[in-house]
């Protein structure tokens, strides 16, 4: 199935939802006043291909900056940056982007996405977040997670038996070039013979005294 990017956005929500099933989309403390928030990511595939896609994140302007800084993922899997940690309302940029590989016939989703979680405050005295996603391609399109769509297109493999049997039939040219001087040659012969033969003949009638 060839995915597009409207497909890989509508792909990304059940991962939304099940990170807000687990309880992961805000952790808030009023004692603190802090709140941890993680921004998924997923990388979708077309075709096939055993591959470990890099993506890579980049704070600005000393936003807090996630446990690990680099994801490692499959086609068709989905992950996060964990572990963004904040104290006081704000809003924090980042830079997402997937880092392209060298596998061959493969093409890398080159989008860069900025990042910005907004942090506000909580109705229990905590602090909350909200993640606005937009690729360079559309600025004005946000979306709470980043999504990254590669496609794998190898060459098709030719047809079995497409030429093995092939042969090169003679050319009707070739032919007639070789038969010609073989006929020549034929005739000559048959000339010589008949010439010999009437040159062996006797004088006959000519030599008789009348």
């Amino acid at each position: 199935m060839i995915l597009t990017k409207r497909k890989l956005t509508a792909w990304l929500l059940p991962v939304l939802l099940a990170a807000a099933l687990l309880g992961l989309t805000v952790s808030a403390r009023a004692a603190d006043y802090t709140c941890t928030a993680r921004i998924p990511v997923g990388v979708q595939l077309n075709g096939e291909a055993d591959e470990q896609f890099t993506v890579t994140i980049q704070g600005e302007e000393g936003a807090p900056m996630p446990e690990q800084t680099t994801l490692q993922l499959s086609g068709g899997a989905a992950g996060a940056f964990e572990g963004l940690t904040y104290t006081e309302p704000g809003d924090y940029t980042y830079t997402i982007r997937q880092t392209a590989g060298s596998t061959q016939y493969m093409t890398y989703d080159d989008t860069v996405y900025t990042v910005v979680v907004q942090v506000t405050n909580a109705e229990d005295g905590g602090l909350t977040y909200q993640i606005y996603a937009s690729g360079d391609e559309d600025p004005t399109s946000k979306s709470a997670a980043v999504g990254f769509l590669n496609t794998y297109a190898p060459p098709a493999d030719p047809a079995p038996g497409g030429d093995g049997g092939s042969t090169t039939a003679p050319r009707t040219g070739d032919n007639l070039s070789l038969a010609a001087p073989a006929g020549l040659l034929a005739g000559s012969l048959v000339a010589l013979v008949l010439l010999a033969a009437l040159r062996r003949r006797p004088g006959g009638e000519e030599g008789r005294a009348h």
